[in-house]
């Protein structure tokens, strides 16, 4: 973002192409804070993990796309959380997306071996 401080490019405007859909989504002050909370307080349960960072997606995309009806939106989030998911974690700088890379490609190590497969 050309003319921004380093703090400014840090949080920026984030370019999403999840499940063919083009999405411009800004967070703003206290969505890090949000998802945060989200990944302390639920990496335990699985299933609440995911129902909770499903709310949160929604209201991240629902802010900058409040025209669009709210089933249609649920419906993306459930079908592409997982993307949505990875693609949070590295925009807020939870992880990178090398990390991310690598650890798909042990698991599918470890599912291959697990079944068989060399």
């Amino acid at each position: 973002m050309k003319g921004q401080n380093k703090f400014g490019e840090a949080i920026g405007v984030w370019h999403l192409t999840v499940g063919n859909a083009d999405l411009e989504l800004k967070p703003k002050l206290g969505d890090n804070r949000k998802f945060r909370k989200i990944l302390m307080n639920n990496t335990k349960d699985k299933d609440v993990l995911m129902d909770k960072f499903e709310e949160f997606m929604f209201e991240l995309i629902k802010r900058d796309n409040p025209d669009d009806p709210d089933e249609r939106i649920k419906e993306y989030i459930e079908y592409n959380v997982q993307d949505l998911f990875e693609e949070t974690m590295v925009r807020f700088r939870w992880t990178t997306k090398e990390s991310l890379d690598q650890s798909k490609k042990e698991a599918m190590g470890d599912i291959k071996k697990s079944i068989g497969e060399s």
